[in-house]
């Protein structure tokens, strides 16, 4: 797993991380330009309308090129974020050989439960 941009100022956080993913190259179709990956967006910003946070978070799987399939997360809560960021590293490497895998990893992940984890 790789944090590959941290971001902060006065009215936002921004945290991107990003998988790498194989592509099984079936018949010398390409589906995806170079390197396919998963990658997550948190992105906690200032509303100045509400006059609080607005946490919002992006899981996609996507390449170099315009390919992206994704899910949203209204106000994630913080228990959300770390389960997705452990969904992503179960699948760190995962191969993906057609449009149907790439949607039961992304789609996967919204069906599993939520555990609340006491803090020590």
């Amino acid at each position: 797993m790789r944090i590959s941009k941290y971001t902060q100022n006065e009215k936002e956080r921004t945290l991107h991380i990003w998988i790498p993913l194989f592509e099984e190259k079936l018949d010398d179709q390409h589906f995806f330009c170079e390197q396919p990956h998963m990658y997550l967006i948190v992105w906690d910003k200032w509303d100045s309308k509400k006059k609080c946070n607005n946490l919002w978070a992006k899981l996609g799987i996507g390449d170099m090129d315009d390919f992206d399939y994704t899910c949203e997360f209204e106000h994630p809560t913080p228990e959300l974020i770390h389960e997705i960021i452990n969904w992503m590293l179960d699948h760190e490497y995962t191969t993906i050989s057609d449009m149907d895998d790439v949607i039961k990893i992304v789609d996967a992940f919204q069906n599993r439960p939520v555990r609340k984890r006491k803090r020590h």
